[in-house]
Protein backbone atom coordinates (compact mmCIF):
# COMPACT_ATOMS: atom_id res chain seq x y z
CA UNK A 1 0.00 0.00 0.00
CA UNK A 2 2.91 2.39 0.63
CA UNK A 3 4.31 1.78 -2.64
CA UNK A 4 1.25 2.01 -4.52
CA UNK A 5 0.46 5.83 -2.44
CA UNK A 6 4.37 6.78 -3.25
CA UNK A 7 3.49 6.20 -6.93
CA UNK A 8 0.59 8.55 -7.22
CA UNK A 9 1.97 11.15 -5.36
CA UNK A 10 5.55 11.08 -6.52
CA UNK A 11 5.72 9.26 -9.98
CA UNK A 12 5.15 11.29 -13.46
CA UNK A 13 3.38 8.22 -14.73
CA UNK A 14 -0.38 8.04 -14.01
CA UNK A 15 -2.04 5.38 -12.11
CA UNK A 16 -3.83 2.99 -14.95
CA UNK A 17 -1.32 3.79 -17.25
CA UNK A 18 -1.94 0.27 -18.58
CA UNK A 19 -5.09 1.09 -20.02
CA UNK A 20 -5.15 0.68 -23.65
CA UNK A 21 -4.03 3.49 -26.20
CA UNK A 22 -6.74 2.08 -28.59
CA UNK A 23 -9.21 -0.53 -27.93
CA UNK A 24 -8.66 -4.26 -29.49
CA UNK A 25 -9.80 -3.99 -32.71
CA UNK A 26 -8.62 -6.53 -35.88
CA UNK A 27 -6.18 -4.93 -37.24
CA UNK A 28 -2.82 -6.42 -39.25
CA UNK A 29 0.44 -7.13 -36.83
CA UNK A 30 4.47 -7.19 -38.66
CA UNK A 31 7.13 -8.69 -36.47
CA UNK A 32 10.42 -8.21 -38.11
CA UNK A 33 13.32 -9.77 -36.69
CA UNK A 34 16.97 -8.89 -37.81
CA UNK A 35 19.04 -11.60 -39.53
CA UNK A 36 22.51 -12.67 -37.82
CA UNK A 37 21.89 -10.01 -35.05
CA UNK A 38 22.88 -12.52 -32.17
CA UNK A 39 26.32 -13.42 -34.13
CA UNK A 40 27.19 -9.67 -34.84
CA UNK A 41 26.39 -8.31 -31.51
CA UNK A 42 29.23 -10.84 -30.13
CA UNK A 43 31.39 -10.37 -33.13
CA UNK A 44 30.99 -7.86 -34.82
CA UNK A 45 29.26 -5.03 -31.52
CA UNK A 46 29.75 -1.84 -33.69
CA UNK A 47 27.84 -3.40 -36.92
CA UNK A 48 25.15 -4.57 -34.99
CA UNK A 49 25.20 -1.11 -33.70
CA UNK A 50 25.38 -0.20 -37.27
CA UNK A 51 22.12 -2.77 -37.92
CA UNK A 52 19.60 -0.73 -35.13
CA UNK A 53 20.77 2.24 -36.74
CA UNK A 54 20.18 2.01 -40.54
CA UNK A 55 16.41 1.13 -39.80
CA UNK A 56 16.11 3.97 -37.36
CA UNK A 57 17.52 6.08 -40.09
CA UNK A 58 14.75 4.77 -42.97
CA UNK A 59 12.53 5.54 -40.84
CA UNK A 60 13.76 8.87 -39.51
CA UNK A 61 14.20 9.82 -43.47
CA UNK A 62 10.63 8.23 -44.23
CA UNK A 63 8.62 10.69 -41.65
CA UNK A 64 10.88 13.76 -42.59
CA UNK A 65 9.83 13.59 -46.29
CA UNK A 66 6.42 12.99 -45.47
CA UNK A 67 6.40 16.45 -44.01
CA UNK A 68 8.16 17.76 -47.20
CA UNK A 69 5.63 16.06 -49.04
CA UNK A 70 2.47 17.39 -47.29
CA UNK A 71 3.83 20.94 -48.44
CA UNK A 72 4.31 20.35 -51.93
CA UNK A 73 1.62 22.14 -53.99
CA UNK A 74 1.76 20.44 -57.43
CA UNK A 75 3.04 16.61 -57.83
CA UNK A 76 3.12 14.73 -61.10
CA UNK A 77 0.66 11.19 -60.65
CA UNK A 78 4.15 9.24 -60.87
CA UNK A 79 5.64 11.71 -58.21
CA UNK A 80 2.25 11.02 -55.79
CA UNK A 81 2.74 7.23 -56.59
CA UNK A 82 6.25 6.87 -55.39
CA UNK A 83 5.80 9.50 -52.86
CA UNK A 84 2.57 6.96 -51.39
CA UNK A 85 4.81 3.75 -51.74
CA UNK A 86 7.82 5.46 -49.95
CA UNK A 87 5.78 6.95 -46.87
CA UNK A 88 4.41 5.28 -43.86
CA UNK A 89 1.04 6.25 -43.49
CA UNK A 90 -0.09 2.93 -43.01
CA UNK A 91 1.85 2.14 -39.64
CA UNK A 92 -0.33 2.90 -37.23
CA UNK A 93 2.31 1.73 -34.37
CA UNK A 94 6.38 1.22 -35.22
CA UNK A 95 7.72 -0.01 -31.71
CA UNK A 96 11.18 -1.17 -32.04
CA UNK A 97 12.38 -3.76 -29.25
CA UNK A 98 16.26 -4.45 -29.97
CA UNK A 99 16.48 -6.46 -33.16
CA UNK A 100 13.23 -6.62 -33.68
CA UNK A 101 9.97 -4.47 -34.72
CA UNK A 102 5.94 -4.57 -34.52
CA UNK A 103 3.93 -2.89 -36.88
CA UNK A 104 0.20 -2.24 -36.59
CA UNK A 105 -1.96 -1.49 -39.42
CA UNK A 106 -5.47 -1.22 -40.36
CA UNK A 107 -4.61 -0.64 -44.04
CA UNK A 108 -3.94 -4.21 -45.03
CA UNK A 109 -3.17 -3.47 -48.52
CA UNK A 110 -1.05 -0.14 -48.47
CA UNK A 111 0.70 -1.99 -45.60
CA UNK A 112 2.21 -4.38 -48.32
CA UNK A 113 3.65 -1.90 -50.64
CA UNK A 114 4.88 0.44 -48.27
CA UNK A 115 6.31 -2.46 -46.17
CA UNK A 116 8.19 -3.72 -49.33
CA UNK A 117 9.75 -0.38 -50.02
CA UNK A 118 10.82 -0.07 -45.83
CA UNK A 119 12.82 -3.21 -46.40
CA UNK A 120 14.72 -1.76 -49.31
CA UNK A 121 15.41 1.30 -48.00
CA UNK A 122 16.44 0.05 -44.68
CA UNK A 123 19.01 -2.30 -46.89
CA UNK A 124 20.10 0.53 -49.62
CA UNK A 125 22.39 2.68 -47.65
CA UNK A 126 25.47 0.11 -47.41
CA UNK A 127 24.35 -1.97 -50.08
CA UNK A 128 26.64 -0.30 -52.52
CA UNK A 129 29.71 -1.15 -50.76
CA UNK A 130 28.62 -4.93 -51.48
CA UNK A 131 28.04 -5.03 -55.05
CA UNK A 132 31.83 -3.96 -55.80
CA UNK A 133 33.53 -5.61 -52.81
CA UNK A 134 37.27 -4.10 -52.28
CA UNK A 135 37.89 -7.67 -51.13
CA UNK A 136 35.55 -10.20 -52.47
CA UNK A 137 36.61 -12.68 -50.07
CA UNK A 138 34.91 -10.64 -47.48
CA UNK A 139 32.40 -8.00 -48.97
CA UNK A 140 31.44 -6.68 -45.62
CA UNK A 141 34.65 -5.70 -44.88
CA UNK A 142 34.96 -2.09 -45.95
CA UNK A 143 37.66 1.03 -46.27
CA UNK A 144 36.60 4.33 -44.98
CA UNK A 145 37.86 7.71 -44.40
CA UNK A 146 37.09 10.47 -42.22
CA UNK A 147 38.58 13.95 -41.93
CA UNK A 148 39.74 15.27 -38.47
CA UNK A 149 38.20 18.34 -37.77
CA UNK A 150 40.91 19.68 -35.91
CA UNK A 151 44.16 18.40 -37.61
CA UNK A 152 42.55 18.17 -41.29
CA UNK A 153 44.02 14.77 -41.84
CA UNK A 154 42.47 11.60 -43.23
CA UNK A 155 41.95 8.81 -41.33
CA UNK A 156 41.49 5.32 -42.35
CA UNK A 157 39.38 3.35 -40.91
CA UNK A 158 38.24 -0.49 -41.80
CA UNK A 159 35.20 -1.56 -40.40
CA UNK A 160 32.29 -4.37 -40.52
CA UNK A 161 29.15 -3.46 -42.59
CA UNK A 162 26.67 -5.71 -42.72
CA UNK A 163 23.21 -5.62 -44.64
CA UNK A 164 20.26 -4.93 -42.93
CA UNK A 165 17.58 -7.99 -43.38
CA UNK A 166 14.84 -9.13 -41.61
CA UNK A 167 12.88 -12.13 -41.50
CA UNK A 168 9.04 -11.87 -40.22
CA UNK A 169 5.60 -12.58 -40.27
CA UNK A 170 2.04 -10.64 -40.96
CA UNK A 171 -0.81 -11.54 -39.59
CA UNK A 172 -4.51 -10.29 -38.99
CA UNK A 173 -6.50 -10.66 -35.74
CA UNK A 174 -7.00 -8.93 -32.51
CA UNK A 175 -4.64 -6.04 -31.35
CA UNK A 176 -4.56 -3.86 -28.49
CA UNK A 177 -1.51 -0.82 -27.86
CA UNK A 178 -1.42 -0.59 -24.32
CA UNK A 179 0.45 2.12 -22.10
CA UNK A 180 3.33 0.75 -19.88
CA UNK A 181 5.87 1.67 -17.66
CA UNK A 182 9.20 1.84 -18.51
CA UNK A 183 12.67 3.55 -17.21
CA UNK A 184 15.23 4.72 -19.89
CA UNK A 185 18.64 6.32 -18.14
CA UNK A 186 16.90 6.14 -14.68
CA UNK A 187 13.99 8.79 -15.89
CA UNK A 188 10.47 7.09 -16.00
CA UNK A 189 8.59 7.36 -19.42
CA UNK A 190 5.42 5.89 -20.39
CA UNK A 191 5.96 3.40 -23.27
CA UNK A 192 4.25 1.26 -25.12
CA UNK A 193 3.37 -2.39 -25.85
CA UNK A 194 1.21 -4.85 -27.89
CA UNK A 195 -1.17 -7.73 -26.88
CA UNK A 196 -3.23 -9.85 -28.76
CA UNK A 197 -3.85 -12.51 -30.69
CA UNK A 198 -2.57 -10.91 -34.17
CA UNK A 199 0.87 -10.40 -32.27
CA UNK A 200 1.34 -14.22 -31.42
CA UNK A 201 0.55 -15.27 -34.55
CA UNK A 202 2.82 -13.22 -36.45
CA UNK A 203 5.88 -13.97 -33.99
CA UNK A 204 4.86 -17.87 -34.72
CA UNK A 205 5.12 -17.06 -38.31
CA UNK A 206 8.45 -15.74 -38.02
CA UNK A 207 9.29 -18.83 -35.59
CA UNK A 208 8.71 -21.19 -38.87
CA UNK A 209 12.39 -19.61 -40.07
CA UNK A 210 12.27 -20.08 -43.52
CA UNK A 211 15.55 -19.59 -44.86
CA UNK A 212 16.67 -16.28 -45.88
CA UNK A 213 14.95 -12.91 -45.40
CA UNK A 214 11.72 -13.74 -45.97
CA UNK A 215 8.08 -12.79 -44.66
CA UNK A 216 5.24 -14.95 -44.00
CA UNK A 217 1.62 -13.78 -44.46
CA UNK A 218 -1.39 -15.81 -42.42
CA UNK A 219 -4.45 -16.92 -44.83
CA UNK A 220 -6.37 -14.76 -42.67
CA UNK A 221 -4.56 -11.17 -43.52
CA UNK A 222 -4.06 -12.38 -47.43
CA UNK A 223 -7.68 -12.43 -47.26
CA UNK A 224 -7.82 -8.67 -46.81
CA UNK A 225 -5.28 -7.59 -49.16
CA UNK A 226 -6.80 -6.44 -52.58
CA UNK A 227 -5.77 -7.10 -56.05
CA UNK A 228 -2.82 -4.83 -56.46
CA UNK A 229 -1.05 -5.41 -53.23
CA UNK A 230 -1.40 -9.30 -53.97
CA UNK A 231 0.93 -8.64 -57.12
CA UNK A 232 3.77 -8.44 -54.25
CA UNK A 233 2.88 -11.67 -53.10
CA UNK A 234 2.85 -15.65 -53.67
CA UNK A 235 3.12 -18.85 -52.22
CA UNK A 236 6.32 -20.17 -51.11
CA UNK A 237 8.04 -23.02 -52.75
CA UNK A 238 9.03 -24.87 -49.85
CA UNK A 239 6.48 -23.87 -47.07
CA UNK A 240 2.98 -26.17 -47.64
CA UNK A 241 -0.17 -23.51 -48.03
CA UNK A 242 1.96 -20.68 -47.04
CA UNK A 243 1.97 -17.15 -48.24
CA UNK A 244 5.24 -14.79 -48.67
CA UNK A 245 5.86 -11.08 -49.64
CA UNK A 246 7.78 -10.35 -52.17
CA UNK A 247 9.08 -7.36 -51.21
CA UNK A 248 11.48 -6.79 -53.68
CA UNK A 249 9.72 -6.29 -56.04
CA UNK A 250 9.21 -2.29 -54.25
CA UNK A 251 12.85 -1.51 -56.57
CA UNK A 252 11.18 -2.68 -59.97
CA UNK A 253 8.18 -0.08 -59.17
CA UNK A 254 10.20 2.51 -61.69
CA UNK A 255 11.20 -0.07 -64.44
CA UNK A 256 10.03 -0.49 -67.65
CA UNK A 257 10.70 -3.95 -68.16
CA UNK A 258 13.39 -6.36 -66.48
CA UNK A 259 16.32 -5.38 -68.85
CA UNK A 260 15.77 -1.76 -67.32
CA UNK A 261 15.21 -3.02 -64.21
CA UNK A 262 18.40 -4.99 -64.15
CA UNK A 263 20.56 -2.05 -65.63
CA UNK A 264 19.26 -0.19 -62.05
CA UNK A 265 18.68 -1.41 -58.53
CA UNK A 266 17.44 -5.00 -59.64
CA UNK A 267 20.83 -5.31 -60.92
CA UNK A 268 22.40 -4.13 -57.86
CA UNK A 269 20.41 -5.85 -55.54
CA UNK A 270 21.62 -9.17 -57.17
CA UNK A 271 25.15 -8.96 -57.75
CA UNK A 272 25.54 -7.65 -53.90
CA UNK A 273 23.48 -11.27 -53.11
CA UNK A 274 25.98 -12.88 -55.23
CA UNK A 275 28.96 -11.51 -53.68
CA UNK A 276 27.89 -12.11 -50.48
CA UNK A 277 26.84 -15.57 -51.30
CA UNK A 278 29.67 -16.59 -52.89
CA UNK A 279 32.00 -15.19 -50.05
CA UNK A 280 30.65 -18.41 -47.58
CA UNK A 281 31.37 -22.03 -48.02
CA UNK A 282 28.35 -23.70 -49.14
CA UNK A 283 27.94 -25.92 -45.96
CA UNK A 284 27.24 -22.55 -43.92
CA UNK A 285 23.93 -21.39 -42.66
CA UNK A 286 25.43 -17.73 -44.45
CA UNK A 287 25.38 -19.48 -47.31
CA UNK A 288 21.67 -21.07 -47.22
CA UNK A 289 20.36 -17.79 -46.00
CA UNK A 290 21.95 -15.76 -49.02
CA UNK A 291 20.65 -18.10 -51.44
CA UNK A 292 17.21 -18.22 -50.24
CA UNK A 293 17.56 -14.50 -50.45
CA UNK A 294 18.62 -14.90 -54.20
CA UNK A 295 15.56 -17.28 -54.82
CA UNK A 296 13.34 -14.59 -53.43
CA UNK A 297 14.70 -11.99 -55.75
CA UNK A 298 14.54 -14.17 -58.43
CA UNK A 299 10.92 -14.84 -57.70
CA UNK A 300 9.68 -11.42 -57.06
CA UNK A 301 11.53 -10.69 -60.44
CA UNK A 302 9.19 -13.42 -62.43
CA UNK A 303 6.13 -12.34 -60.81
CA UNK A 304 6.70 -8.74 -62.32
CA UNK A 305 8.34 -10.04 -65.45
CA UNK A 306 7.05 -13.52 -66.15
CA UNK A 307 7.57 -13.52 -69.25
CA UNK A 308 11.79 -12.66 -69.09
CA UNK A 309 12.67 -16.14 -67.09
CA UNK A 310 14.84 -16.67 -69.72
CA UNK A 311 16.94 -13.33 -69.48
CA UNK A 312 16.74 -13.39 -65.74
CA UNK A 313 18.50 -16.82 -65.35
CA UNK A 314 21.17 -15.56 -67.97
CA UNK A 315 21.48 -12.39 -66.42
CA UNK A 316 22.24 -14.24 -62.63
CA UNK A 317 24.27 -16.68 -64.58
CA UNK A 318 26.56 -14.18 -65.42
CA UNK A 319 27.13 -12.75 -62.07
CA UNK A 320 28.13 -16.26 -60.42
CA UNK A 321 30.71 -16.81 -63.13
CA UNK A 322 32.15 -13.82 -62.65
CA UNK A 323 32.28 -14.57 -58.93
CA UNK A 324 32.22 -18.22 -58.62
CA UNK A 325 34.29 -20.07 -55.91
CA UNK A 326 35.99 -23.32 -56.70
CA UNK A 327 33.41 -25.28 -54.33
CA UNK A 328 30.47 -24.64 -56.29
CA UNK A 329 29.27 -24.32 -59.73
CA UNK A 330 27.33 -21.80 -61.07
CA UNK A 331 24.39 -24.15 -62.40
CA UNK A 332 24.34 -26.07 -59.30
CA UNK A 333 23.19 -22.51 -57.28
CA UNK A 334 21.60 -21.33 -60.17
CA UNK A 335 19.15 -24.69 -60.40
CA UNK A 336 18.47 -24.19 -56.59
CA UNK A 337 17.37 -20.57 -56.76
CA UNK A 338 15.66 -20.92 -59.52
CA UNK A 339 13.17 -23.85 -57.46
CA UNK A 340 14.55 -26.29 -60.01
CA UNK A 341 16.57 -28.54 -57.49
CA UNK A 342 15.65 -29.02 -53.33
CA UNK A 343 17.12 -25.82 -51.67
CA UNK A 344 20.04 -27.44 -49.02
Amino acid sequence: MVVGKRLSQESPLERGSMNPIQNSASRAVVFLDLLGFRRAVMDYPSAAIGLLQDYSDSLNIKLCDAKLMSEQQEASPEIKRLNYLSSTDSFETFLPMSDSIFIVSSSPSDLVLQLSHFLWDCLQPRWLAFTKPENPASPTTVNTQTIDLVSNETIKNKETWLPVLFRGGISWGQVTNIKAFSIVEGKEVVGANLIGEAVASSVGLEQKKPKGPRILLSDQFFEQVNEEARCYVAQTPDLQDTYELLWPMALMETSSDLQDALDNELGQLLRGIVALLLSHPADTKTFQHYLAFLGLTIRAGMQKYPCYREQLRKKVRQLLIEGVNASETPDKILDEAFGETPVR
